[in-house]
Parts: structure tokens; C-alpha cells; sequence
């Protein structure tokens, strides 16, 4: 009983201080700036470093209460151990100090630094965009790791506790439950979005999906004419111009309509109504959330393990492309867990699985021309349903059909031009040209947008895609199918990279399937030598750690601001060519041998199978 009380009074201590860290951070960051609260907020001397230290105190005691809470409510562990490993996971906190004290030396770096939007950022509780100079940002962004590498450590720490109840008979039910896996997904990235949303804005495409939901939501229209003459972007974007995307109608050239097609707006507009962009984040994440509880599900109709399943879903939770697209307004997620439910609902066979399949099929297209694709590989797949009969299909093809007929009306009508031809919407060329093997190459080890550069828990999900097909050739098949179709598409486009977004998001949907696969790469390599183990832990580590590192600083996930950074540093740090710019001899040699590299290491987990 001694034993426990004094064990507690440490924990007490110990959230004491990652306060006091977190406290003297603030404090020092508004003495610094004047910058990082509301200005009814600045409490001149002690009035102003007392408030900073409540609130440290207060986020310390907050993040250790929720995380206790979660330990027990959902990963079934005791209160004192629950308490005593979220005091321990936030002591990254204490480190927040040291960037005051290296404050001088990040002012004489980022006085150099161009930042463009960034630098430009909103509180959770503020209404305007603060605009901070270089150095303020810089310092603010000292946060980042404090405040992310925490949230990573306790999702790692929760995987453990699911994975161990899932060895005990008793509890193995229980272990790993659905929901529960879909909130711990959730509130991992909500923790996360606070953070990656106060720091870095909307941009590239997002603004312009924004802005088609708030003119959808005040106007209950498409026209963004007036929208753009009254600057809503501003209400999201800091900037007092966008380069709008936008077509003219024909014979109506008074109408700006965006070039985006505004599903995805219509997804995030309740989000939007209710908290603005914030709002339109946390559907996202639902849909970042359900991807990975997809990807749990399907494991287990394939006939994986419970613990082989949850594995699944952390490797998809905590590495890219999810952690770094789950705040990030796009087609991408929303489509895939469009293509996963309609390949979960193929796999099912049956009156449901081809209503199922049908639905995906015709929704696809919806998001974005690009995903016709893909609708056409469910359709395909559609005609060979496991169990399905001539006469189930009838229905379903016919209200395919009919979507199909549908969405070229609704392009007719609203753009007035065929969207094959228009550049806008990219440039296709041959695929056996100098600039399609520049992409064959540039779409698996980019520095900023290949596969495997960014993914590389991808490498043991290519070597499990082997092992499976020796299992179900008829699933893997359609997991090679939906890449294959994606890969090609893109081999033969112009932009590979999807406008300079982490990870190609042209291929996100195409991927994630692969990530299914992961844990029988891993078993294998595991029940293989020691280096082999060593190995493929490696590659998961750093697959979840470049994620992190993403998640710390924002500021790396788009290539603009990215390339900004290693020009004001002198350098690129990169283990993986960059074929953005251009094939080139050296970027061939160099990729070869890292395809040369990874393809023996994937050789080597499936060969010794046949031994």
C-alpha cells in the first residue's frame, strides 16, 4: 500500500513538471513575440507568466487524465500503471524550455527564412490568422516534437496492451474491439490535428474544396464569382489573393465554377456549418479513422489473426500516407474507403456484395475524373462476383450505368468541355517515353513522393503480397489488380507527385490495400535470422518515425515550404533521389539500386518459403 501511495505521489511530481516545462514555454513565447494569445489575454509581469504556467499545468494534467482514462476504459489496464505511463509518455514536455534558451541562435537563423503563407497561423480560440516573423514561427514550431512525440508513444504503448490481451483466451473477444480501435484512431488524430492545424494552413488544392463548401453552405450554389470578389477564402486561407482553379461556363461567362468537383465539399460541408475549417478537418479524420478500421475488418475476413488485424491497423494509423492525409482536404480518403468498402463488399459475394460493389462503382467517379479507373476495375470485378447470378446483376449494372450517364451530363452541363482533352487536368503521354520511366522509377523511391521512400512498411507489404497469394490467390490478385491500375494511370501522367503533396496521393488509393499485407512480411521476417528481424523492424520504425517527423513540422508535407527550408540550410537531407525535377544518369543509378536493394531484401523473405 506504501509502495503504491508513493508511486503515486511520483506520477503527481512528474505531471508537475511537464506542466512547469510546457508553462515556461508559453509564457516565454508571448514574452517573446506578444504574438501567442488573444490581446485580452496579455497579462503584463507576473499577472501574464502565471496564466502561461496554469495553462501548462492544466494541458499536463489534462493529456495524463485522458490517456489514464483510455488505458483503462479501453485497453483494460489498471489505474496506477495507466497513470504511471502517461506521465511518463508526456516528459517530452520538459524539453520546450531549452528553445528560449536557444532563442538567439533561431532568430539568427530564421531572420534568412521566406515563408510566404506560413508564419501565418490561428489558436484554437481565435477567430484571425497571427502573423509571426520567421523566428517566432521557428520557435513556435520548437513545440512540435514535444507535443506530437507523446502522442506516438502513447498509440505504440497502446498497441502493445491490444496485442497482449489478444494472446489471453479470456479476454480475446474483447481484445481489439472495433469501435474502440476507431476512437483510440480518432482522438490520436484530433491530438494531432490541434497542433498541425494551428501551424501550417490550408493549401494547394484545399482552399479551393473550402471554398466551394462555404459558398455550398451561405449561397447554396456553385458560383464562386462573388466569393472571390468578396475574399471568403479568407475566413480558412491567409492570403489576400488565391490562384483560383476555375472554368467558365458556356454562355455564361460571368460564373467562375471550380475545376475540383465538389463531393468531397459536400462530405465536409457539416463539419464546415458547425466549426468551419476545423469542422471540415474532423470529418476528414472520421474518414482517416474508418480507412483503418476498414483495413481491420478486411483482415479478419481474410482469415487473419486478431493480433495480425490490429497490427494491420496501427501500421495504417501511425504511418503515411494516413498520419500525414488525415487533416488534409482531398478526394483521396474519401475514395478510398469508397474503393475499400466496395472490394470488402466483392469479397462478400451474395445480393449484398453486388449492391455493394455496384454503389462503390458508381460513386467513384464523383470525387474526381481521375477515379474512373478504378470504377471500371469494380465494375470488371463486379461481372465475376463470388455467388452472384446474371439476373442479381441486371439491377446494379443498370444503376452503375446510370451514374455514369449521369456524371457526363453533370460535366456537360457545368464545364462545357471535354475533360480528356482540357490540360487542366493534367497532360497523359506515352508510358515507354523518358519522362513515363522517370515516373515508373519516381513513384517507388522518390525522395518526397515515392512508395517506398515514404512508406517503407510498404516493402514488407509487397513481400507479404507474395507470401498471401500462395494462400488466396484469388484476394491477392485484386490487391495487385487496384495497384496495378493505379500505377500504370500515373506511369503515363505528367504530374506523378499529385501537386506536391507527401507521398503521391495519386496512389493512396491504390496502396493502401497493400498495407493489409504488411504483418505477413513482418512473421516472416521475424521467424527468419536475426539481421532479417533486425531489418524489417528498421524499415517499420522509420516508416513510423518519418511519420512523426511530418507530424512535428508541418512545414515538411508540401515541397514548396520544404525546399525553402533546405535552401536556408545549405543542404537536403535525403537517402532517396528526387526525380521531380528530372530523370537524370546519377537519379537512375541511384534509384536502381535502391529498387535493387529492396527488391532482393523482398526476394529474400519469400524465397526461403520454398526452402
Amino acid at each position: 500500500m506504501r509502495a503504491g501511495v508513493s508511486r503515486l505521489k511520483i506520477i503527481y511530481v512528474i505531471i508537475c513538471i511537464n506542466g512547469l516545462g510546457a508553462g515556461i514555454y508559453l509564457a516565454g513565447f508571448q514574452g517573446l513575440l506578444q504574438a501567442g494569445f488573444p490581446s485580452r489575454l496579455h497579462l503584463p509581469g507576473i499577472g501574464g507568466v502565471g496564466l502561461a504556467l496554469a495553462l501548462g499545468l492544466l494541458l499536463a494534467w489534462s493529456s495524463w487524465f485522458l490517456t489514464r482514462m483510455a488505458g483503462e476504459r479501453w485497453l483494460g489496464v489498471d489505474s496506477q500503471p495507466a497513470g504511471w505511463v502517461a506521465a511518463l509518455c508526456d516528459l517530452p514536455f520538459i524539453i520546450l524550455p531549452l528553445g528560449l534558451i536557444l532563442y538567439p541562435l533561431i532568430h539568427t537563423f530564421g531572420s534568412g527564412l521566406q515563408l510566404d503563407i506560413l508564419g501565418q497561423v490561428r489558436l484554437p480560440w481565435q477567430k484571425e490568422f497571427i502573423e509571426l516573423p520567421p523566428p517566432g514561427y521557428i520557435l513556435l514550431l520548437w513545440a512540435g516534437p514535444a507535443w506530437t512525440l507523446p502522442l506516438f508513444l502513447k498509440m505504440t504503448w497502446g498497441v502493445k496492451r491490444l496485442l497482449a490481451r489478444t494472446k489471453m483466451p479470456e479476454s480475446d473477444h474483447a481484445s481489439g474491439r472495433g469501435w474502440h480501435l476507431f476512437f483510440l484512431a480518432v482522438f490520436f488524430y484530433l491530438a494531432l490535428g490541434v497542433w498541425t492545424t494551428t501551424v501550417y494552413p490550408p493549401t494547394g488544392d484545399e482552399p479551393h474544396y473550402l471554398l466551394m463548401t462555404h459558398s455550398l453552405w451561405h449561397e447554396g450554389d456553385l458560383d464562386l464569382a462573388d466569393n472571390m470578389r468578396q475574399k471568403d477564402f479568407r475566413e480558412f486561407y491567409p492570403a489576400t489573393k488565391m490562384d483560383f482553379h476555375h472554368s467558365t461556363p458556356p454562355g455564361q461567362r460571368e460564373k467562375m465554377i471550380s475545376k475540383h468537383f465538389p463531393l468531397v465539399s459536400l462530405v465536409v460541408l457539416p463539419g464546415y456549418a458547425l466549426l468551419g475549417r476545423v469542422g471540415a478537418v474532423i470529418i476528414i479524420i472520421l474518414f482517416a479513422a474508418s480507412i483503418a478500421l476498414s483495413l481491420y475488418h478486411l483482415g479478419l475476413s481474410f482469415g487473419f489473426s486478431r493480433s495480425q488485424a490490429i497490427t494491420v491497423w496501427a501500421v495504417a494509423v501511425l504511418s503515411v500516407p494516413l498520419a500525414v492525409y488525415f487533416d488534409l482536404i482531398y478526394t483521396e480518403l474519401p475514395a478510398t474507403l469508397v474503393l475499400l468498402l466496395g472490394v470488402w463488399f466483392w469479397f462478400q459475394g451474395g445480393r449484398k456484395g453486388v449492391w455493394g460493389t455496384a454503389l462503390a462503382a458508381g460513386l467513384l467517379p464523383w470525387f474526381f475524373p481521375k477515379y474512373i479507373v478504378l470504377s471500371i476495375l469494380l465494375g470488371i470485378l463486379l461481372c465475376l462476383t463470388p455467388r452472384g447470378k446474371v439476373r442479381q446483376l441486371l439491377l446494379p449494372g443498370t444503376v452503375i450505368m446510370a451514374s455514369a450517364l449521369c456524371f457526363v451530363l453533370f460535366f456537360n452541363h457545368v464545364f462545357g468541355f471535354n475533360f480528356s482533352s482540357d490540360p487542366s487536368y493534367g497532360v497523359f503521354h506515352q508510358p515507354w517515353s523518358w519522362l513515363g520511366l522517370r515516373n515508373a522509377m519516381g513513384l517507388w523511391v522518390d525522395r518526397d513522393f515515392g512508395i517506398f521512400a515514404t512508406s517503407p512498411a510498404l516493402i514488407l507489404g509487397w513481400a507479404g503480397l507474395i507470401l498471401f497469394f500462395r494462400r488466396n490467390h484469388r484476394a491477392a490478385m485484386v490487391i495487385v489488380a487496384v495497384f496495378l491500375v493505379q500505377y500504370l494511370l500515373y506511369v503515363a501522367f505528367e504530374d506523378f507527385s499529385g501537386s506536391s503533396a507527401l507521398f503521391s496521393r495519386q496512389m493512396i488509393p491504390g496502396t493502401v490495400l497493400l498495407m493489409l499485407l504488411i504483418p505477413l512480411g513482418w512473421e516472416r521476417a521475424r521467424n527468419l535470422c536475426r539481421a532479417t528481424r533486425v531489418t524489417a523492424g528498421a524499415i517499420l520504425l522509420a516508416g513510423i518515425g518519418y511519420a512523426w517527423i511530418c507530424a512535428a513540422w508541418p512545414i515538411l508535407r508540401y515541397l514548396s515550404p520544404k525546399l525553402l527550408l533546405w535552401k536556408a540550410l545549405g543542404f537536403t537531407p535525403s537517402l532517396f533521389p528526387s526525380f521531380f525535377s528530372g530523370l537524370g544518369v546519377w537519379n537512375m543509378f541511384w534509384g536502381g539500386a535502391w529498387l535493387a536493394g529492396i527488391g532482393y531484401f523482398i526476394w529474400c523473405l519469400t524465397r526461403s518459403q520454398r526452402n
